[in-house]
């Protein structure tokens, strides 16, 4: 058991506050919260002072890929250790700054995970994709270079891979998943480390988009991404619905506001309040 006090506390929920602790028992996180609420300490437990606690951050989109540039071009005239030696020393970088999770989307990083999870290297957890999929001459391809050097390169480091058609796209979601991928990356658009292709430019076509998902019957995973991605739509729609309401009863009021106008023959207050909003508040407090 260990008990970390901080000056601030983040707890993740609620407002920060003053005088924080924080009590780890083994893997858990046993209590978190203000210092005097803690539950006390058995004798010999680690007491830690630091500044400020907060939980760990999510980096939400990352690739470790090894390089000192921004440039992909470098990937292909570099030796794999060698990237793969600068993307664990990235992966440790990243930790010591807070990020506990990543969710890395082409690179190195399935392999990284094997090791951090083992406990061979320390590092964050990583939920990587395999290497990214694109078409040929997508924004996974490396246009300067010829076409058979970068599929031979792409299958010796797995920073992505390149499929045209339903076939090959489906064949690559599972050496993907073969290689226990925790997310299926596709390149739906160009991007702006590319050469030759731009953001607003369509890669996959819709047909090759639909089957990249993996929505189909003998893919365990299917139910699984269905259900997540209807939450995600039931939950848009929720909102949509109740921002709908809102607007609703705000003309619902401003209609309320213009039949007693004209009664009383007063000037417009939906011009009013557009116009001077806090006057036009003033005067319905008052009133």
């Amino acid at each position: 058991m260990e008990r970390i006090e901080a000056d601030i506390l983040i707890p993740g929920r609620g407002d920060a506050m003053q005088n924080g602790c924080v009590v780890i028992d083994g893997p858990s996180i046993a209590y978190a919260g203000p210092a005097e609420g803690a539950p006390k300490a058995p004798s010999g437990v680690r007491t830690h002072r630091v500044p400020a606690i907060m939980p760990g951050m999510w980096e939400c989109h990352g690739h470790f890929m090894g390089l000192k540039t921004f440039n992909v071009e470098e990937a292909a005239r570099t030796p794999v250790p060698v990237l793969a030696a600068r993307a664990l020393a990235d992966a440790q970088r990243g930790l010591a700054a807070g990020f506990t999770s990543v969710r890395e989307l082409g690179g190195l990083g399935i392999y990284l995970a094997r090791a951090i999870d083992e406990g061979s290297v320390p590092g964050p957890h990583v939920y990587a994709s395999g290497g990214m999929l694109s078409p040929t001459g997508g924004h996974g391809d490396v246009h300067a270079f010829p076409l058979d050097y970068i599929v031979d390169l792409l299958a010796q480091t797995g920073l992505g891979v390149l499929c045209d058609g339903v076939p090959e796209c489906l064949k690559a979601v599972r050496t993907r998943l073969r290689l226990n991928a925790r997310v299926i990356k596709i390149c739906a658009s160009g991007g702006v480390a590319s050469e030759v292709d731009h953001p607003v430019h369509q890669q996959f076509s819709l047909e090759e988009i639909r089957d990249l998902l993996g929505m189909k019957p003998e893919n365990p995973r299917s139910c699984n991404r269905v259900m997540n991605m209807l939450d995600g739509k039931i939950e848009e729609s929720t909102e949509r619905i109740r921002e709908m309401q809102r607007f609703r009863r705000q003309l619902t009021r401003y209609r309320k506001q213009c039949r007693e106008a004209l009664a009383e023959g007063e000037s417009c207050p939906v011009i009013l309040e557009i116009s001077h909003p806090h006057e036009s508040e003033r005067v319905r407090n008052c009133s």
